[in-house]
């Protein structure tokens, strides 16, 4: 591992170090003085935990001498196992041996299994025992459940390992037939990359999960489908930091741990993906909520298909993933307000219904998509779609993937809408707007800067909005514009060190559909994270003496086309828009025309959150959530 290589180089500096010392200095070394006691000890290499076994009444642990003339009797001092172990209070050497067993008799009967018992052994006489051995050895002793290794299973924590998989032993309990675990996944996982953090808890040895059945309950809820999941917490053995927010090992949890997924519909992605010919599951997936409890932070991935998958060997499974994510407000010429679902399907659902309802009343409108007597629109692949908005509120959108006649499952994502102002804007004159938008996703000649139109909302100052920025670009023949409305680019800087821009369309079509402008800001603010905690991130633009200017790629654009995929915009940091109030001293010029080669680079630099830095991926989306 990276850590033990790093300390091993460490130590042979010292090493040297050391050498160096003794040849300048005459240093005397004094050897410490051998014990002349019988030296009694407990072996080093005794194991913590002792697994005991249903067919047997006894056991035994080591004790060693070192000298070993005479006969000997050793007083013991025994702390736990009463009512279920017999423990000896002395043990006994013959002459000349060095070792002896002390042996623990129990009743296999009174032992439940996977109930450990801690016990402490310890030598009763200082003046038997020696410096240079263990004197007090404490270890656990139970039975346990019997398990049977089913078959190399590959497992992949998608948040964890990224795209990477292990192979690992899937295993069923043969008490409880609907009991699995896969051993020590993350264990070796972290061997093959060598990572190593000394402040992480340890991986867990087993992931065990539950195959539920129809009638169960888990807490307050009862579960009325087949082949749904349950597990245990459990450490991923993943050190995160993030400044005075957390710095802790990150932990798997079940939905069901947390306040607001107290119904079985926030549990349909914990479920069996796959039975085989006999009719036993051989495919799983868990959708945990990753979290660390001393700070409350954590990650949702409660809602989505993928993220921890375990696969028997030769298990083909066709892909009814799907997911819905929303990508904010949309606002047309007609002052009529959208939000845009964006809506991924995997590659075998055949079609798909997609409907957005006021408030979060899930369960009840899965129901009635499914029977018709709600509305909603259907696609058959993944796209963008709007739906309309006549209030601020809370919404979700809900997705039923179908296939072969049936759903074969759901996607939810709750979200707070706002229109962020009202229809009344008062024109403030003309300003200068730079992009770095398109210039970060293609090659540009020279700065694209412009004359625009700034407006102002009446009801929210600060709110900016431009009248089609884009226009020009048409007017070049570079794309295609839509001149048939216009497209404005709001921009909120209400709060000028915390500038965002919204997701929005900007008539212009470079060859991959609608081109859409956004902020990494406004993108985590549609997921609920607070401008506070955005600004100190160093996400957000500012206004500074009447011009807007925002952090190299902090802002992000879209293309119709690949409605799943985000770039990276203001690559070059150039992005910029001088208010009307502000030209005169900034005293820029405004470009003849753009200059561009419409020829997209191999290399852009696009991004997928699922695909990020795993470090920076797990930070970036911790937030803090309640749990039960």
């Amino acid at each position: 591992m990276k850590t033990i290589k790093h300390l091993f180089s460490i130590m042979c500096v010292l090493l040297a170090a050391g050498a160096f010392q003794a040849c300048d200095d005459d240093v005397k070394y004094t050897p410490a003085e051998m014990p002349d006691n019988a030296q009694v000890y407990f072996a080093a290499e005794s194991p913590a935990t002792i697994d005991l076994s249903k067919e047997e009444t006894s056991f035994t642990v080591s004790l060693l001498r070192v000298k070993t003339d005479g006969a000997l009797n050793v007083p013991l001092n025994v702390l736990g196992g009463e009512g279920v172990f017999t423990i000896p209070t002395s043990a006994s050497f013959a002459e000349g041996e060095d070792s002896t067993d002390i042996v623990i008799t129990y009743d296999p009967s009174k032992l439940e299994y996977d109930q450990y018992t801690d016990i402490t052994l310890s030598i009763n006489d200082a003046s038997l025992t020696t410096p240079y051995g263990i004197s007090i050895y404490t270890f656990k002793a139970g039975i346990p459940a019997p398990w049977t290794t089913l078959c190399e299973a590959v497992f992949n924590d998608a948040f964890v390992m990224d795209a990477d998989t292990i192979h690992v032993e899937l295993q069923q309990n043969d008490l409880q037939p609907n009991q699995y675990r896969v051993v020590n996944p993350y264990g070796k996982y972290y061997e093959k990359i060598e990572y190593s953090d000394s402040n992480a808890d340890a991986p867990a040895e087993y992931v065990t999960f539950t195959v539920m059945e129809p009638g169960n309950t888990q807490g307050d809820v009862t579960i009325t489908q087949e082949g749904l999941l349950y597990f245990e917490p459990y450490s991923t053995g993943l050190y995160q930091t993030d400044g005075a927010n957390y710095a802790e090992t990150v932990y798997c949890y079940h939905p069901g741990s947390f306040n607001n997924y107290q119904s079985e519909s926030n549990w349909l992605h914990n479920r069996v993906l796959h039975y085989n010919e006999d009719g036993e599951p051989d495919a799983f997936q868990l959708a945990p909520y990753y979290y660390m409890a001393q700070s409350g932070y954590g990650a949702d991935n409660t809602q989505a298909d993928g993220v921890i998958t375990i696969m028997s060997p030769g298990v083909v499974i066709a892909d009814y993933s799907a997911s819905v994510d929303y990508m904010g407000r949309f606002t047309d010429v007609s002052e009529t307000n959208y939000a845009v679902a964006s809506v991924t399907l995997g590659a075998d659902v055949e079609s798909a219904r997609v409907a957005m309802i006021e408030g979060t009343d899930i369960d009840g409108a899965l129901a009635a998509i499914e029977d018709g007597s709600a509305d909603y629109q259907e696609i058959t692949a993944s796209g963008n779609l709007n739906f309309e908005v006549e209030a601020d509120g809370t919404y979700s959108f809900i997705v039923l993937a179908y296939a072969e006649g049936e759903v074969q499952t759901t996607a939810t994502t709750s979200f707070e809408f706002t229109t962020a102002g009202g229809s009344q804007w008062n024109t403030l004159g003309t300003g200068l707007y730079t992009d770095d938008y398109i210039a970060s996703l293609y090659n540009v000649g020279g700065n694209y800067t412009v004359e625009v139109e700034v407006q102002e909302s009446a009801e929210t100052p600060g709110l900016y909005r431009l009248k089609n920025p884009y226009a020009e670009f048409g007017a070049a023949g570079i794309g295609n514009y839509d001149d048939s409305r216009n497209y404005f680019m709001e921009i909120n800087a209400s709060d000028p060190e915390g500038v965002y821009i919204p997701l929005q369309n900007i008539g212009l079509d470079l060859g991959y559909g609608f081109f859409y402008v956004y902020s990494y800001a406004a993108y985590y603010l549609d997921g609920g994270e607070s401008l506070e905690n955005i600004k100190a991130a160093g996400m957000c633009g500012t206004l500074a003496d009447g011009v807007i200017t925002f952090p190299t790629k902090t802002l992000l654009a879209l293309e119709e086309s690949d409605p799943g995929s985000i770039f990276y915009a203001n690559a070059n940091g150039a992005f910029r828009l001088v208010l009307p109030e502000a030209v005169a001293e900034q005293a820029q010029t405004r470009s003849a025309q753009p200059s561009m080669s419409l020829h997209k680079p191999a290399s852009v630099n696009k991004i997928r959150t699922q695909a990020m830095d795993r470090q920076q991926r797990v930070r970036t989306e911790m937030k803090k959530v309640q749990m039960r």
